[in-house]
């Protein structure tokens, strides 16, 4: 075979096996211009070849019907407004990180915000503003987290960060420079996992309360 006229075996045997059934066949080149093609094939029996060309286009739609079904969980993963995982999707991370944790015994930690005054900002400045608040505080927290931590819309005004082989301390010290650099201010709470919690029904339990009484403090004394 000339290398000009089939520049590619591949192509050659798509193209036999679309009118035959290739039994086996052996390749090899001469050179830089000719190879040879050592193969048996059948004729494909008229109603045979009608049957491929069925199974072969029911694949093609079922392939289709895969790739739309991906494209609509990943954008159901994501939170439109901010382009971070959605609660649904965090969930699942959660989960995914406690499991991942228990078995190689390391530790993670997980981060509640809540952006205080939402609400005042709001009736205040109007809705599109506070979508700019929320959309501005997901933003700098993808700026200022590693690549393997996560950053999930919880609700609202509420985001989970998890931080991925992350102490108390090293947890706090992420806080911080993220409040440093944000024009509003927020509360929190933060739990090591697994070691206070093991399951994410605990951790979140674990975050409510404790955020709670950071915002009850602040209310009442103006500090957490």
């Amino acid at each position: 075979l000339s290398s000009t006229s089939y520049p590619s075996l591949d192509s050659l045997l798509k193209r036999i096996k679309a009118r035959f059934v290739v039994n086996d066949f052996q390749s090899m080149e001469i050179g830089k211009q000719y190879s040879l093609l050592l193969t048996t094939f059948e004729p494909i029996e008229p109603e045979l070849h009608r049957l491929l060309k069925y199974t072969s286009l029911i694949a093609s739609i079922h392939m289709n019907n895969i790739e739309k079904q991906s494209a609509v969980d990943s954008q159901k993963a994501k939170d439109p407004l901010t382009g971070v995982f959605t609660r649904q999707a965090g969930e699942v991370i959660l989960n995914r990180e406690l499991e991942r944790a228990k078995r190689h015994k390391g530790v993670f930690s997980v981060v509640l915000v809540d952006i205080d005054d939402m609400k005042t900002i709001n009736s205040r400045f109007g809705t599109s503003h506070g979508d700019k608040v929320l959309l501005s505080f997901a933003s700098l927290v993808e700026e200022l987290l590693r690549d393997e931590d996560i950053i999930v819309r919880w609700g609202g005004d509420e985001f989970l960060l998890i931080l991925n082989e992350s102490t108390l301390s090293s947890s706090r010290q992420i806080i911080k420079r993220i409040a440093d650099s944000f024009d509003y201010e927020f509360s929190h709470a933060v739990v090591t996992c697994p070691e206070q919690a093991e399951t994410s029904r605990k951790v979140i339990d674990y975050l409510s309360k404790a955020l709670y009484r950071t915002k009850f403090m602040k209310r009442q004394f103006g500090k957490a």
